[in-house]
Order: C-alpha cells, then sequence, then structure tokens
C-alpha cells in the first residue's frame, strides 16, 4: 500500500479504537485531498467539534461532489449545532445522490417536533405537508428492501406517521363540525327560530 493508504489506515483504526488525537496526528501533513479531508471531518465530529468537521467536508465535496456519505456527515454536524434548515438542504443533497438512509434521514427530520409547546394534534395541522414528505419517504424506503433494523424503526415511524394523519383529519373534522354548529346557532339567533310564515311576514322583502 501506498504512504496515503498507510496513514489513512492508521487514522482509521486510532479513530475505532476510540484514540481521536492519534487519528488526527495520522493525518499531518498530507494533502487535504477528499479522502483526507473526509476523514478528518470524522475525526473532528467523534471530539464535537461541529464546526471544524463541517468545514473539513465542505471542502472535500466542494472537490468531489457527488459523495452522498459526506453530504449526510456534513448533515449530521450542521444538526448538532442546531442548524436545521442547513441539515435538511444536506440531506437532501444526499437523497438526490440516491442515499437511502438520507432519506430515512429527512424523514425524522420532518416527524420531528418543533418545541412549539402546542400539542402534536394541533401543531401537526401546521405541518401536514411535512407529514406528507415524511410519508412517502417512508414508505418509498420500505419499498425498496430496507435493511432488518432500520426497516423496523422505518416501520414505527411510518406508524407514527399515519397515526398523526389520522388526528389531523379527526381535528379538521372537529373543527368543521364544530363550525357548523356555531353557524346553525347564529342563524337561529337572528331569525329567531321563526317558521316560515311569520318569517315572510316579518321580512316581506325575502
Amino acid at each position: 500500500p501506498s504512504a496515503l493508504g498507510q496513514a489513512l489506515a492508521r487514522a482509521r483504526g486510532a479513530l475505532a479504537a476510540g484514540d481521536p488525537g492519534k487519528a488526527m496526528a495520522a493525518l499531518e501533513g498530507l494533502e487535504p485531498t477528499a479522502p483526507v479531508l473526509n476523514l478528518r471531518g470524522r475525526i473532528l465530529m467523534a471530539t464535537g467539534r461541529l464546526a471544524q468537521a463541517e468545514a473539513a467536508f465542505e471542502q472535500s465535496l466542494a472537490a468531489r461532489p457527488a459523495q452522498p456519505a459526506i453530504w449526510e456527515q456534513r448533515a449530521l454536524a450542521a444538526r448538532g449545532r442546531g442548524e436545521l434548515t442547513d441539515a435538511r438542504r444536506w440531506l437532501a443533497k444526499a437523497e438526490s445522490l440516491g442515499s437511502p438512509t438520507a432519506a430515512l434521514r429527512l424523514a425524522r427530520l420532518d416527524l420531528a417536533r418543533d418545541g412549539s409547546g402546542w400539542p402534536d394534534w394541533i401543531a401537526d395541522v401546521g405541518r401536514w405537508p411535512r407529514l406528507g414528505a415524511a410519508r412517502g419517504r417512508l414508505e418509498a424506503y420500505l419499498d425498496a428492501g430496507a435493511p432488518g433494523g432500520e426497516a423496523d424503526g422505518a416501520r414505527a415511524l411510518l406508524a407514527e406517521v399515519r397515526r398523526r394523519q389520522r388526528a389531523v383529519w379527526i381535528t379538521l373534522g372537529g373543527g368543521g363540525l364544530a363550525l357548523l354548529l356555531l353557524l346553525g346557532l347564529g342563524l337561529r339567533r337572528v331569525w329567531g327560530g321563526a317558521g316560515l310564515e311569520a318569517l315572510l311576514a316579518r321580512h316581506p322583502e325575502t
């Protein structure tokens, strides 16, 4: 193996052994090619330096854009920093490059609570487009033959999104019924519950 291959192997081994400092040292002096930058980004993520990790992934992707796994890593770094809009954007890029795991992660983001404090059955009315997008992604993910462990998680998420969609329909249906009842009561109050003959006598222009 080449000197680069040996250095990368040492860095991966050290990272797997839980020694990110040794892993980073193995990359010192190497040309910042995409494999080096990708591994550096993973090491930085392991040590919690998410902004630096994302910068390494960004540099790698600028040189080699067609890396769905690295778009996902960049998204994970962004999500760890609370940048959910960026995380969604990078996951969508990975999904467009054919990554099924990116689609699953996007579905999880679509189903995430936003901390508004509203009960799901109310907040999900506003989240309806996201619920539909999550359901479509999960169904496609399962139809494509997801691996066992991931499939179980995807099925659980799909059951959740279906339950939440049903709750929205019930909420909207109940709200519509209440509106009709209020309208009926309002009309009754306006017309005083009069019969047809009394109504015509009171309002001959009708």
